[in-house]
This record gives structure tokens, sequence and C-alpha cells, in this order.
């Protein structure tokens, strides 16, 4: 179980399948929800000046929303948060079955998964998993892990 899980997406049916399969499967001991990418930088900027909130070790973001969309997120984080936040890791969500998507997403190195909406346990699973592992490799190397 991961500590703190991000949502970021404008659908709130999709924000409220994701919160019921991550509760149901104990996935995260909290979870946040944002509507958009502004929000998610504003967050993430609160973060940046408050040391004792600590960061979530998931974001779940979805691709397509308005305001400002998951690919201008990541860019934007990518710049000004990537090396504060090294342990912050990327789930996409995406209704598209674009290959341009998942080609695109491996342009990041803080993008793990993109999942095909709705998320569902199995992805949970695999996310797990892979958290735990990127957990030891930052015990491992001394690196502070949240």
């Amino acid at each position: 179980m991961i500590k703190n899980l991000l949502i970021i997406d404008d659908d709130p049916h999709s924000v409220e399948l994701t919160e019921h399969v991550v509760r149901d499967y104990q996935f995260a001991e909290k979870i946040k929800v944002l509507a958009n990418g502004r929000e998610g930088l504003s967050y993430f900027n609160l973060l940046a000046t408050e040391p004792n909130v600590p960061a979530p070790e998931l974001v779940i973001l979805d691709l397509y929303m308005p305001i400002m969309n998951g690919w201008e997120f990541l860019d934007a984080f990518s710049i000004r948060y990537r090396d504060r936040f090294p342990q912050t890791c990327f789930c996409l969500l995406s209704a598209s079955k674009s290959p341009e998507d998942k080609l695109k997403s491996l342009s990041y190195s803080c993008v793990i998964y993109l999942i095909n909406k709705p998320i569902a346990a199995r992805h949970l699973g695999f996310l797990e998993k892979f958290l735990q592992s990127r957990s030891q490799l930052f015990l491992n190397t001394g690196e502070k892990w949240e």
C-alpha cells in the first residue's frame, strides 16, 4: 500500500471509479483528487514550499482534460518539479487508444504506465509491484523515499 496517491482527472465518473478500485484494492492510504493540470501544478508548487507535506508516490493522470491537459502538465512538471520530486511516478489514463499516446508517454522518464480507461485492479497490481521495487531501489541508494 502506498501512502499518498494523487488523481488528476476532470471526469467525475472516472474519478469515482478510480477511487472505488483503489479503495477496494487497498492500494493507497490517502487519495487527493484534482480536476486539471493547472490544479496539479499548483499542488506541486505547494509541496515544493511546504517540506512537511509529503509528495505523492504516484499520480494517476488523465491525458485529455480542459484548461491544462495531461501532456501540458507533464511538460511543466518535468521542467519545474522533476528534480525536486524524483520519487513521484505517473500512470497515465486515456480513453484514446492512440499508438501516438503510447509512444509519446515513453518520452517521459517519470511515466511508468499508460492505461486505457477504465482502471482495474489488475493495473493496480502491476503498479504496486513496480512501486515496491522502486522504493527498494531508493532505499538501497540512500535517497529519501516518503
